[in-house]
């Protein structure tokens, strides 16, 4: 039921223009870490989730960011368990901090759907694996420190908090 989903996705071919490494500033609100990002020269505020193998925005910020949506005939399951229906859309250019990205593509999502029926209208986005792959490093702290991009020194899985294998996000507990 996906497949026409991910074959629209997979013709979406997202490259890095430039990263320099970046230290943002993150707002932690409602249970989410926000972003501020930039998208065809619009700001908007996204949250970002490890969790997601795409990124999601909704109608109403697709319309606000001129994206044009694609319609792939299909539905995904939410995280509740139901299936909702789900379209395309690609960002000519993202930036976050010193990180510019080229043809980003969206999961795009009815207005009403969760979570994008109880945010702002600049809030309803979401990071996901894609774009925190591109910015190679990243690290947040509870003061509300963002890096990306940085050179990390000598790296040891045994004393890392976060790694990924292959797009599935690993954690020590």
């Amino acid at each position: 039921n996906e497949m026409p989903f991910f074959t629209a996705l997979g013709k979406v071919d997202q490259s890095t223009m430039h990263l320099s490494p970046s230290t943002l500033q993150m707002r932690h609100e409602d249970g989410n870490l926000y972003l501020q990002v930039e998208i065809n020269g619009k700001k908007a505020l996204y949250a970002f989730d490890t969790g997601a193998n795409f990124s999601v925005i909704s109608e109403s910020e697709a319309s606000r960011l001129g994206l044009a949506v694609i319609s792939v005939n299909t539905s995904i399951g939410d995280s509740s368990g139901n299936h909702v229906g789900i379209r395309v859309a690609v960002a000519k250019s993202l930036r976050v901090g010193g990180l510019y990205l080229r043809d980003v593509a969206f999961g795009v999502l009815p207005d009403a759907q969760p979570p994008f029926n109880e945010l702002a209208e600049e809030k309803r986005g979401l990071l996901g694996i894609p774009i925190l792959l591109a910015m190679h490093t990243v690290h947040w702290s509870n003061d509300g420190t963002f890096t990306l991009g940085h050179r990390c020194g000598r790296f040891h899985l045994q004393t890392a908090n976060l790694a990924f294998e292959q797009s599935f996000p690993v954690t020590h507990a």
